[in-house]
């Protein structure tokens, strides 16, 4: 993840790629009813609970905030009230299929995390969308996911490399039912050193683990207008973080980063 290196590179990316997780809270989020506020959409009588997050290319990001037009129906707009971002319902299948489905449609191209939580069955989706890219429409009418297999709480380290260079990633997690957040570390090999800070947040469905990293302006030894914002996906044990990433540094420094490969230890 070597910033400088970019740079030098002169390489542009518009966006960064990113699949929808999938994962299963603990019973204390299911006992925990909707209550509509400023970032959250309460939808199906309550059951439903939608919230939104945004990033800008710039590294600027904020929660969106919910408007209910019917019981089943909202939207979400981030910079101005008049301006919406993304609409989107939850509507009972149960009849058909025998679940609940999650329809949206998006009026942005803005890094977007959306996350559906079932509150009754303690179950959540989360649906994401790459920098620089026009949301597109959300038709899932499939189940909801399985229960993490591991409680990933805990310091993990290790080598990490992509097509910019070596680094060193550290990752201090704490797991709630199968929600990922915590503390990001990083740091290049020397002549360089450079050192990033930021925060790590994702899902845990079964084995698989989806991440995004967030590393904002200001966090960046010696680079104050750099920002990172990482995508990935990784198989994760008890023991081990094994998996790919790709991301980009922002237009103030000009460079992405893919083909990413981390390899983290449980400390």
């Amino acid at each position: 993840m070597n910033v400088r290196g970019i740079v030098s590179a002169g390489l542009f990316l518009a966006g960064f790629l990113a699949s929808p997780g999938l994962y299963a809270r603990g019973v204390e989020d299911a006992l925990t009813a909707c209550v509509p506020d400023t970032t959250s959409l309460c939808l199906n009588a309550g059951r439903f609970r939608v919230q939104t997050q945004w990033v800008t290319t710039d590294g600027v990001t904020g929660g969106g905030h919910p408007v209910a037009l019917t019981s089943d129906t909202g939207y979400f707009w981030f910079f101005s009230a008049n301006n919406v971002e993304l609409v989107v319902k939850v509507v009972d299948g149960r009849a058909f299929n025998n679940n609940f489905w999650v329809f949206a449609g998006g009026l942005t191209n803005v890094n977007v995390i959306m996350t559906v939580t079932d509150t009754e069955a303690g179950l959540v989706k989360v649906y994401v969308n790459p920098q620089g890219t026009a949301l597109q429409p959300i038709q899932d009418t499939g189940p909801f996911a399985s229960p993490p297999a591991f409680d990933l709480t805990g310091t993990w380290s290790g080598p990490a490399s992509d097509d910019s260079g070596p680094t060193t990633m550290t990752w201090t997690l704490t797991q709630s039912g199968g929600s990922i957040t915590g503390a990001f570390f990083a740091v290049e090999p020397a002549p360089h050193n450079t050192q990033y800070r930021g925060t790590i947040s994702g899902s845990l469905s079964g084995t698989s683990l989806t991440y995004t990293i967030n590393v904002p302006k200001g966090s960046i030894v010696g680079l104050p207008n750099c920002f990172v914002a990482i995508n990935g996906s990784a198989v994760a044990s008890a023991n081990a973080i094994v998996g790919t990433y790709t991301g980009d540094t922002g237009k103030d420094c000009i460079g992405p980063f893919a083909n990413g490969l981390l390899s983290l230890a449980k400390q």
